[in-house]
């Protein structure tokens, strides 16, 4: 039965995804499937849960089927496309040399040690056993989310809704290993897995894009390697998860930007919301992405900008509101950590350089990932305020990053210290920043 919950999670997100562009390589269209396709049945299931529907492997692939059925009867409409964009599909072997084979060696070496350390060894991590793993094994036992004796019962009512609780975490990661459990999975670790596994195929399809299939593969294979990445990636946590959504949202944006393909806005759009939807941070990402549209609406002076800078911002932060709506009708709020009026504190500002200098330079958690980009930023800073309308990866980088770690200076800290968040959640965090 676990197959065939997967094989229906790849299924609806090839449906979605072309419906979306038929502009993608086998790469992208390969990789995108797994993580669009069971984002999405994650929204499904809360929205079953919301009307009443009990969630079991029943009405999840039942559900699903429906959406895969819809998806087929519209893209049957536009079948004279599709069997173009079928006949086009072929692998470029033109940039294929020695050192191409090395590294790609190397990545499926690193790959199937990954993927076979997900499978093999069980959930063992705090966060996981304690919190998101948890709670998919108790959604798909008791088939439900709001009703859910975790949140309703009087003995965990109080610590429930305490701040920083799992209550409080948007819900595509805790739906995702539900899912796989209602499925019949004995771990949760398959979705991690598979999501990993899709990165690596996604990065190296947008990437070729833009490189040689040699600088590609390079590329490919330093990106997800980087030490605690790739170590918290077999972990039922939201970190390895969260990263894929952000960092391939914004990828896809900066190839909307440079090959002026409307279908990839779309498909970014997609991936900023299911980022949203695994991590409320995620709107960091979003809100990087509506300042260049905002630039370039008006440096161009067009309303045609200003309206799909709107489309793209509603449909980027339409998961947000959805999951606040939701809690707020099923009474499943909890102490609110945000300050937000400004205000100065001189040492909390200097905790968070101190410590955010720490994470960057540190070999032992992102190799030379963080000391490269700085010596490149340095070598190029001519050529980026010479050419600055080439530097749009860059600036949504820096921009998330900026608006990132304003929010982590807004928050109040009244369940931990600033420290510890600062050594361990942005540290995760910044897991989203390596591919870019």
């Amino acid at each position: 039965m676990l197959t065939l919950g997967i094989i229906l999670s790849v299924t609806l997100g090839i449906g979605l995804l072309l419906l979306a562009s038929r502009s993608f390589n086998l790469a992208e269209l390969t990789g995108l499937a797994f993580p669009v396709g069971i984002g999405i049945q994650t929204v499904l299931m809360v929205v079953l849960d919301w009307i009443g529907v009990p969630l079991t492997a029943t009405s999840m692939f039942s559900g699903t089927a429906l959406l895969i059925a819809i998806s087929a009867v519209i893209l049957t409409r536009k079948r004279n496309d599709l069997l173009e964009w079928f006949k086009a599909l072929k692998f470029d072997s033109s940039g294929i040399n020695l050192l191409w084979i090395l590294f790609i060696v190397a990545l499926v070496v690193v790959e199937t040690m990954n993927f076979a350390r997900c499978i093999y060894f069980p959930t063992f991590d705090r966060d996981s056993v304690a919190g998101f793993d948890f709670i998919g094994k108790a959604v798909a036992h008791e088939g439900t989310i709001h009703k859910l004796s975790l949140y309703t019962d009087p003995s965990f009512y109080e610590s429930a809704r305490a701040a920083g609780s799992y209550i409080t975490y948007t819900p595509l990661t805790q739906c995702t290993y539900a899912y796989v459990y209602m499925a019949g999975a004995a771990s949760s670790k398959i979705v991690n897995a598979l999501h990993y596994l899709s990165f690596i195929l996604v990065f190296y399809g947008v990437l070729r894009r833009f490189a040689t299939s040699t600088l590609t593969a390079m590329t490919t294979l330093f990106a997800f390697i980087t030490p605690e990445m790739i170590g918290f990636s077999s972990m039922s946590t939201t970190n390895v998860l969260h990263a894929y959504y952000a960092s391939l949202g914004v990828l896809f944006f900066v190839a909307w930007y440079y090959k002026k393909e409307n279908s990839f806005l779309f498909v970014s759009g997609i991936l900023l919301a299911l980022n949203i939807w695994t991590r409320n941070e995620g709107i960091v990402f979003l809100g990087a992405c509506c300042c260049v549209l905002l630039w370039q609406a008006v440096r161009v002076k067009r309303l045609a900008k200003v309206k799909r800078l709107a489309i793209f911002a509603l449909a980027g932060i339409v998961p947000f509101v959805f999951w606040s709506i939701f809690l707020a009708a099923n009474d499943m709020g909890s102490v609110q950590i945000i300050i937000f009026k400004p205000f100065w504190d001189s040492e909390k500002v200097g905790t968070i350089l101190r410590e955010a200098w720490r994470l960057f330079s540190s070999h032992q958690y992102y190799g030379l990932t963080f000391i490269t980009f700085a010596i490149a930023v340095i070598i190029n800073v001519v050529n980026i305020f010479k050419k600055g309308d080439h530097a749009i990866t860059l600036t949504v980088t820096l921009l998330s990053l900026t608006f990132y770690t304003v929010l982590v200076y807004q928050i109040d800290y009244v369940w931990d210290s600033l420290v510890n968040v600062m050594r361990h959640s942005y540290k995760r965090y910044l897991f989203c920043f390596v591919p870019l």
